[in-house]
């Protein structure tokens, strides 16, 4: 009596595909990823499994110790497979394979067209000549655009280690630079925090949102393109970005303990429609445009919170 050859290891092709389509539980395609004789029923399996992903960047998958690199990046490369299988095979490829020769390849070679973002294969890339030669060389618009943002803050982020919280930071020119570098941030996860330390003062991110933890410069800062001087000009609008509950929150949290905190928002410049993070207060406020250097004038109400865990509000 022979041994059991399940149907994803047999030698028909056809056959072995059939079985993936019945695969039942994530063991069974982590199995098949490791075991199949066939790259094709290996790489089906991983978009079976991606599939399932309630998100595309969810990272519940793991296959084990089985090398699927090359597999990744045909997935990644073919525009046969949905976007958010794609995306999925991007995700664990950044998080599993350190490869900056491949990372290059691919922020280079997808199209320019191409519905998949690829700005996060940039982050494992730290040399600023390699950065510069994506920014001018690339297909894709938008990985031009990052690689030279990438580029004018070339190297590792410096980490601080206090308790279970990681502070990553970096020094930039300018606030425009800051802002690029932060909003480009993908995955943030709780208690990291990131920093771009500039001339007019230091730019934060976490998983809420933008924040300051000292006042930033709102006039005569380092521009980026400067324009010829205009009269002030009325913003476009002031917009969250992030988790706008918990930005509050944390902000009247910190103001109820006498530490320095401003609500930050996006506004979006009157002249050039560029958007960018700025300390807001209630009444009326200027600022200046990190792009064009405009004035901007702009006024937001003032915001009642309640803080967590106590009877007490706070005017944000």
């Amino acid at each position: 009596m022979g041994l059991f050859i399940p149907d994803w290891k047999s030698k028909d092709l056809a056959k072995a595909l059939k079985a993936v389509e019945k695969a039942d539980g994530w063991k069974k395609i982590v199995k098949i990823v490791t075991a199949s004789p066939h790259d094709e029923v290996r790489k089906a399996a991983i978009v079976k499994e991606f599939e399932q992903l309630e998100k595309p960047d969810d990272m519940v998958f793991n296959f084990g110790k089985s090398n699927i690199e090359s597999l990744l990046v045909e997935i990644i490369k073919s525009p046969l497979y949905k976007k958010n299988v794609r995306i999925a095979a991007m995700t664990h490829l950044r998080a599993r394979y350190v490869n900056v020769p491949l990372r290059v390849e691919i922020a280079k070679g997808i199209d320019d067209s191409d519905s998949v973002i690829t700005e996060e294969f940039l982050f494992g890339i730290t040399d600023k000549n390699i950065l510069e030669d994506i920014a001018k060389n690339a297909r894709n618009n938008k990985i031009r655009k990052s690689a030279h943002i990438q580029s004018r803050v070339p190297g590792g982020w410096k980490v601080q280690i206090s308790g279970d919280s990681r502070y990553y930071s970096k020094t930039a020119d300018n606030l425009f630079v800051a802002s690029e570098v932060l909003i480009r941030l993908l995955y943030i996860s709780p208690q990291l925090y990131y920093m771009v330390d500039t001339p007019d003062g230091t730019l934060g991110r976490d998983i809420n949102g933008f924040f300051t933890e000292a006042p930033i410069k709102t006039k005569n800062i380092m521009l980026e393109s400067p324009c010829a001087a205009t009269d002030p000009v009325q913003a476009q609008s002031l917009t969250d970005f992030g988790d706008p509950i918990k930005n509050l929150n944390s902000v009247a949290v910190l103001k109820m303990s006498g530490q320095y905190a401003k609500l930050v928002l996006l506004m979006k410049c009157g002249k050039c429609g560029y958007e960018f993070p700025v300390e807001t207060e209630a009444g009326d406020m200027e600022r200046q445009c990190y792009n064009c250097g405009s004035i901007n004038k702009a006024h937001r109400g003032a915001i009642n919170v309640k803080v967590p865990n106590s009877a007490s509000a706070v005017v944000v």
